[in-house]
């Protein structure tokens, strides 16, 4: 039987990573910080269980840069084919199989290429949203980007790239303070 979304919602762990059947292969697993992800169970060729990954839940929309989109629009005519994945692993030419696996062939090849010093990939996740703030945008919009339920984690992990407030802050209301004292109506 097909899982509710008030089932889902409700749905917590206490001590391990929790599975929900959601049927034919479609599988919900809870995880103990609380974040929730699809995955789907099927078998290969050699009767070897595998998971896939469809995402989390509830499902957000994410923006992709212009060149982020071109770049996997062009990688996506070579691979995606061949499993259903865009990302494969260039010695093999079979999808990923592992983080690890990333990590040693690609991630950590790439990075002493550029001279960078080894980070996790998990940083960029704390360069694209540094650099979302230091341009501007609107934490609420950033967390919801990020998957956060609000801009609390936002606001702590990464405030300091929020720009300084703007001089003119604080006129609007001044302005629309005036009007009325004076008798005027406002208008937004």
């Amino acid at each position: 039987m097909a899982l509710t979304d008030r089932q889902i919602q409700l749905s917590k762990t206490n001590n391990a990573d929790l599975f929900l059947n959601d049927g034919k292969g479609l599988y919900l697993r809870v995880r103990l910080s609380g974040s929730k992800t699809w995955l789907y169970r099927y078998k290969t060729s050699n009767n070897k269980t595998q998971w896939l990954d469809l995402g989390l839940y509830p499902e957000r929309d994410v923006l992709i840069l212009p060149l982020a989109g071109e770049a996997l629009e062009r990688q996506k005519e070579f691979t995606l084919s061949i499993g259903g994945r865009v990302f494969h692993n260039n010695q093999t030419n079979k999808p990923w199989v592992t983080d690890g696996q990333i990590r040693k062939i690609g991630w950590i090849p790439a990075l002493k290429t550029a001279g960078v010093l080894y980070r996790n990939p998990y940083q960029t996740r704390h360069t694209y949203a540094s650099m979302l703030l230091s341009a501007g945008e609107n934490p609420m919009w950033v967390a919801q980007q990020m998957g956060h339920a609000d801009w609390g984690m936002i606001r702590k992990r990464y405030g300091r790239w929020i720009p300084s407030v703007d001089t003119s802050a604080g006129s609007r209301i001044i302005q629309q303070w005036s009007l009325i004292s004076h008798g005027s109506t406002v208008t937004s």
